[in-house]
């Protein structure tokens, strides 16, 4: 006989993973099989670990197709009959699993592979739909515990996530879960991350084919006036913002010193989680109550913390967002999509301009730093984080995102009109005039038309103030005085890009009168430019004052066509899915 001691332990597998196994052979499935599948708690884990690693000719044999059909209906099935919130997440577990992996094979004939296996042709749409009618009623249900409502909506994440290189993903704008959702958010007893998720899946869902089809998330979106839902998710989205904008501070080591984060830990940002600027991008577009609300937030108190304000956490973040964005492609796509969504903000902020905000600006990661400041307006914190895009990211080629911050920055100064004199404006007339001679260094090696928006802009940041009331006398010297000092650049500029606009008119006009003006003093005496510039400042006026009509009349805030965005909108989404 043996000895006890050598025998090898046989290794007793739960019985979980044996009915998974067992999912997979050729043996016929009982009722009782089926029972204890779905009955027993799921180890997800496994489950998904055994759909990812088998083939898809194991999914395509007979006998399985058979099974993963008779899966799936019997699935909704237990849905249906609204058993045990218990029960009902069990399954959920299930459906999620299987259905992601499903979706995310690479099959050799994609949607009609996938559609065999999950309830074949003739069953397709009755299965599918009675799925998403079981989540849906999961979701509206007063007596389904949240717990598993949250199972539900990550269900529906998952599996439109996968599906959506596949025509299964269709079916979800056909049965439409809009209301659903919006009523999933306005529970009590969900918090932020929860809200979030139904907030990204709405995102999703009005980006599916938008572009090919008619999408009705569009329209739900443009209709939707119930503010309960907006007023959850804009705090919740304030908070997202800050967990995003603080991954760029490091943390305090001592007291006495600080860390800086490395350049591999900057290039791997910004996180994933900053896909969340899909939906909002779609809400602030396509819905003008969500972008009031949002504009409007003051910040919230919750049970351990208080918020930020929206808008100050956004502007903030963008500050951080943009002046990394060279790090890496992820990055200055995003910033792209921040860009935009600051540009389409703007004609419902012009109330809001001055409104103050207490916004941390990244004034000091980059060299040279910008001014730190405590007293911020809503307004000049947009402008900080504008500047911080413009000021450290020039590079050969000028990066299409140039012409987005320029837009912001020439849109921001024409709301304004009277611009206020509390902010630093040598930095942005600085920032600008280096721009105007990084241009010139590099006519041959930038795109002609970009470059020409880029040089209208330029000079309508510059004629603005330049004909405006708001700044200061002091102010307004050091702006005559950087834009004399940089005549031969702008002049430059001007004829390069052969720019006869009222903007290039002034600019020109103010340098005409200043230098005529120098050189005369210049003849008579040792001139200094800016005794000139205060002793003549009414001449000056006169001087621009047959442009500044036109001017006012010419310029035109530039409006954002999704459809000049077509090809990166759709792969902003593809990224957001990764």
């Amino acid at each position: 006989m043996a000895s006890p001691l050598k025998q090898v332990k046989t290794e007793i597998k739960p019985k979980n993973a044996r009915l998974y196994d067992q999912f997979f052979t050729e043996a016929p499935k009982t009722p009782q099989y089926w029972h204890e599948l779905f009955t027993i708690t799921c180890n997800k884990q496994l489950w998904t670990e055994l759909l990812q690693k088998t083939p898809t000719d194991a999914f395509l044999k007979p006998a399985q197709i058979q099974t993963s059909q008779t899966f799936f209906d019997k699935g909704i099935g237990l849905l249906k009959a609204q058993g045990s919130s218990a029960d009902q997440a069990n399954v959920l577990n299930l459906l999620e699993g299987f259905l992601s992996q499903v979706l995310l094979k690479s099959w050799p004939n994609n949607s009609t592979d996938v559609i065999n296996v999950i309830a074949g042709f003739e069953s397709i749409d009755k299965v599918f739909y009675q799925f998403l009618n079981s989540i849906d009623l999961i979701i509206r249900s007063k007596d389904v515990k949240l717990e598993t409502k949250r199972k539900a909506v990550e269900t529906l994440v998952v599996t439109v996530s996968a599906a959506y290189n596949t025509s299964v993903v269709a079916y979800f704008n056909q049965r439409g879960i809009f209301s659903a959702l919006m009523s999933y958010i306005t529970f009590d007893e969900n918090d932020d991350h929860y809200i979030l998720e139904a907030f990204r899946l709405v995102g999703l869902l009005a980006n599916v084919e938008k572009f090919e089809s008619s999408n009705p998330y569009q329209t739900l979106l443009a209709d939707f006036v119930d503010e309960k839902p907006m007023l959850k998710i804009v705090p919740a989205l304030g908070a997202e913002f800050v967990k995003c904008r603080d991954d760029y501070i490091p943390a305090q080591t001592s007291w006495f010193r600080t860390t800086t984060l490395t350049d591999a830990q900057i290039a791997a940002l910004p996180s994933k989680r900053l896909s969340i600027l899909l939906p909002t991008l779609e809400f602030v577009q396509k819905n003008k109550l969500f972008a009031k609300t949002l504009i409007a937030d003051k910040g919230h108190h919750k049970k351990s913390y208080d918020t930020e304000p929206a808008l100050a956490a956004f502007l903030s973040l963008c500050s951080f967002l943009f002046s990394n964005q060279n790090k890496n492609p992820r990055a200055e796509m995003y910033s792209k999509v921040a860009l935009i969504i600051l540009q389409l903000l703007l004609p419902e902020l012009h109330q809001s301009l001055n409104t103050k905000a207490s916004i941390k600006i990244n004034a000091k990661q980059r060299k040279p730093p910008l001014p730190e400041t405590e007293a911020h307006t809503l307004g000049t914190g947009l402008l900080d984080a504008v500047l911080c895009c413009l000021r450290y990211n020039m590079k050969k080629p000028l990066p299409d995102i140039y012409d987005l911050a320029l837009v912001v920055t020439e849109a921001t100064l024409m709301i304004y009109r009277d611009i206020p004199s509390h902010y630093h404006w040598n930095e942005l007339w600085s920032t600008l005039l280096n721009l105007v001679q990084f241009i010139n260094k590099h006519a041959g090696d930038t795109n002609s038309t970009s470059s020409k928006r880029d040089t209208g802009a330029i000079l309508t940041c510059l004629a603005n103030p330049l004909a405006s009331e708001g700044l200061t006398e002091e102010q307004k010297h050091q702006l005559i005085h950087k834009v004399v000092e940089n005549s031969t650049a702008l002049k430059t500029l001007i004829a390069n890009y052969e720019s006869k606009t009222s903007s290039a008119l002034i600019v020109m006009s103010t340098v005409d009168h200043f230098e005529s003006l120098i050189v005369k003093e210049h003849q008579q005496r040792s001139a200094n430019p800016d005794i000139v510039i205060k002793d003549n400042y009414a001449g000056y006026k006169k001087s621009i004052a047959p442009f500044v009509g036109s001017f006012w009349a010419e310029i035109q805030p530039r409006e954002f066509k999704e459809s000049r965005e077509r090809i990166f909108l759709k792969k902003f989404t593809k990224e957001c899915l990764a």
